[in-house]
């Protein structure tokens, strides 16, 4: 069975390590409610799609979630700044980043501010900007959410969710996001993210990422869609990028683990699981140009691993 262990750092910010291989990687997760760790049980069921993968890779996914205390207003650079400040006290050294829709804003920018900490990035299902209206709606989910009406909140969501039914999709969010999501009393961290996407834009220093990237994206994902997340691919200098036609924001699910741990792993000749739709020239032993695969991206998880994130 993988190792997990969760609870709160010494710097305040939650955490849960998933695996204990011989290679770190940090998981930034996407936009969340609340500093509060979660439970072993928890976040087991969460990540049951990776775990036996993470094993076979010898890899140890640490996930850190933002600590509540952070000055509202907070930037993404600033977020990526106190992420710096944890890989510095827990590592000392260059570890593999993952980031999800709003962790992959927060993972950009530590590539960019602190390349020096930063070995392999996985950007999933985000961009190096959020589109106006994927802002908007956001924003009025999370204005719901902070003045606790929470059925209203979680209905906005809903065709981020599920793209292809999203008036389906939104009613049973209405009905359940409460219970599955939960509610929490408080949301100063949600208020730092919903802040923090609203001001994104990391187009100008997308250049200065150097890094080995993989870019994974979903061919129904409307809160990054595919225009945008080409806009990202194009201006990295060393990125391969994975879609997956039949996914939304959800991700697919464990194809989208084979593939992240692969390439955080070192494995890059390992990823076939999905078209590799385009390519900037990824160095450390990636291949260049166009490869042909396929995969019907039906298997859904919360945009990857982990809980609370839109």
């Amino acid at each position: 069975m993988v190792d997990i262990e969760s609870g709160v750092l010494p710097t305040g910010h939650p955490y849960a390590r998933i695996g204990s291989g011989s290679r770190t990687v940090l998981y930034i997760p996407g936009l969340s409610f609340t500093a509060e760790p979660s439970t072993v049980a928890s976040t087991r069921r969460s990540w049951k799609r990776w775990l036996d993968i993470i094993a076979r890779h010898d890899l140890s996914f640490v996930q850190v979630g933002r600590r509540a205390d952070l000055p509202p207003g907070s930037t993404a650079g600033d977020v990526a700044d106190d992420y710096a400040a944890v890989i510095r006290e827990q590592w000392g050294s260059a570890v593999g980043v993952m980031g999800i829709s709003t962790g992959g804003h927060y993972a950009q920018w530590l590539a960019i501010r602190h390349p020096e900490l930063v070995e392999r990035l996985v950007l999933g299902f985000t961009a190096h900007r959020v589109p106006d209206d994927v802002k908007a709606r956001q924003r009025r989910a999370v204005n719901h959410f902070l003045a606790g009406r929470w059925r209203q909140g979680w209905a906005l969501f809903g065709p981020w969710a599920l793209p292809r039914f999203p008036w389906l999709a939104s009613a049973a969010l209405w009905m359940v996001g409460p219970y599955i999501g939960g509610r929490y009393s408080d949301l100063r961290v949600l208020a730092i993210d919903a802040d923090s996407d609203d001001a994104h834009d990391s187009t100008a220093q997308l250049g200065e990422i150097r890094c080995p990237t993989l870019v994974a994206s979903g061919g129904r994902d409307t809160a990054y869609p595919r225009d945008v997340v080409r806009e990202l691919v194009a201006g990295l200098p060393n990125a391969r990028h994975v879609e997956y036609p039949k996914a939304g924001h959800l991700g697919p699910g464990k194809v989208f683990a084979e593939d992240a741990c692969a390439f955080l792993a070192g494995s890059d000749a390992a990823l076939t699981t999905a078209p590799v739709v385009a390519s900037s020239g990824l160095r450390d032993g990636g291949r260049a140009g166009l490869a042909q695969g396929s995969t019907d991206g039906t298997e859904p998880t919360a945009a990857g691993p982990g809980a609370r994130r839109r």
